[in-house]
């Protein structure tokens, strides 16, 4: 019998700004999904949305055509990070947001990526309003 081990976890934390976190989170993943045995699915949680930016992003500014279709589709259908968040606090705690490639972008076979949406600022702000 083969014992399945468990996923590993990394989280790029710090309070101060312009330290290198998103650089770090970005070239990890790349790394590891390209080098590594491993999968790798990145959770962009920050209101600012510099690791989606980074990814998504072409060099004039520009989204990136494959993401801009995909992130259409997941607003249409409510499946980003927002929706799961705003599901979750208006439900009395329950989550019932399906996790799927609607809500989990594929960069490659083995870099997956749920990013952040411009509303998780606006929720930021009204969090820390209250």
């Amino acid at each position: 019998m083969k014992v399945k081990k468990a996923p590993k976890s990394i989280a790029t934390i710090n309070f101060k700004g312009g330290v290198g976190k998103t650089t770090c989170t970005w070239c990890l993943g790349d790394l590891i999904s390209t080098f590594g045995k491993s999968s790798v699915l990145l959770f962009d949680l920050d209101a600012q949305i510099s690791l989606t930016q980074g990814i998504t992003l072409n060099e004039d500014g520009s989204l990136v055509q494959r993401f801009q279709t995909w992130v259409e589709k997941s607003f249409k259908k409510k499946k980003t990070i927002f929706h799961a968040i705003e599901e979750y606090t208006g439900r009395c705690g329950q989550f019932n947001c399906g996790v799927n490639y609607e809500f989990i972008y594929q960069i490659t076979e083995k870099y997956h990526f749920v990013p952040s949406v411009e509303d998780l600022y606006w929720l930021a702000l009204d969090l820390s309003t209250e």
